[in-house]
Order: structure tokens, then sequence, then C-alpha cells
């Protein structure tokens, strides 16, 4: 993933959060002078206070689930793009024909055996002698296995 586009949508997320926490703190700051109005002591707004509030929540929600799946997918759909471009392979892990996948993360874990991967998508730049694959993946430590430390206790 492009470092640029990634920051970008980490620094809407943060952008939105900001607004949020600015939004509340302008509304206590006014709450004495605007709840003096007979509109929220209505029986409407009553009634109607808190599917109001469950609604704005669940759209908000909603919404920022949408706007970040469509970006992981033109994100998703670039890389396709500039690997295509190039003359690369380019591998996905739901429609992986060949077993491209699944051999990469048995080499992945071979190596570093205390994580469990979870690859995405796959580019394999050059093959032959020597093997330059580009990928974008997951990973968790296994639960129950032991680090391995780099320098050995003398």
């Amino acid at each position: 993933m492009n470092d640029a586009q990634g920051g970008s949508s980490l620094r809407m997320i943060y952008v939105l959060f900001l607004c949020l926490f600015l939004g509340s703190v302008i509304l206590g700051f006014f709450y004495d002078r605007i709840a003096d109005h007979l509109i929220w002591k209505s029986q409407i707004w009553l009634t109607l206070k808190i599917p109001t509030i469950v609604f704005s929540i669940i759209a908000i929600l909603t919404i920022l689930v949408t706007r970040n799946s469509r970006s992981s997918k033109k994100q998703e759909n670039a890389e396709k793009e500039f690997a295509q471009s190039q003359g690369w392979i380019y591998t996905e892990s739901y429609s992986d024909p060949q077993g491209l996948t699944e051999e990469l993360k048995a080499r992945l874990e071979k190596v570093c055996s205390e994580k469990e991967f979870n690859i995405l998508n796959n580019m394999t730049v050059e093959t032959g002698r020597r093997n330059i694959i580009l990928f974008s993946c997951w990973y968790r430590v296994r639960i129950g296995v032991p680090r391995v430390a780099l320098d050995p206790p003398a």
C-alpha cells in the first residue's frame, strides 16, 4: 500500500474524530443556552431523541466503513494496474488457481515461524535464479510460541 494514500486515509479519520470532539465540546458549551428552548421539552423530541441518536451513529459508521472499503478497493485496483503495466504477475489471494499465495505463505512462516500470515495479494517481479516477490499481508504473533532472542545469551 502506498504510504501517502494510507496516511491520507488515516488523517481523514483523525480529522473526523477531531470534528466530532470539537462538535461535542461546542454543544456542551452552548447546552445551557440551547436547553431553554421549548423544542427540547416537546413530546415529539422526547419521543424521537434516542432513535435519532442511534440512527445518526449507525449512519456515520456505515459511511466510514463504506468509504474505507471503496478506498482499499481503489488502492488494490491501482496496484493491479501498475503490476500488469510492468509485466509482473499479479495474484489476489481469493483467486489464486496456481497456489502462489499458499506457497509464499509457507515460505514466510518457515522463515518467521512465530508469526501467522494472511497474504492479500502478491506480485511476482522476477523469476528464475532470484525470485523477487512484492506482497501485501497482515500478520499476528502466534499464541504460545516462544520468542527467539536475536542475541543468544553468552
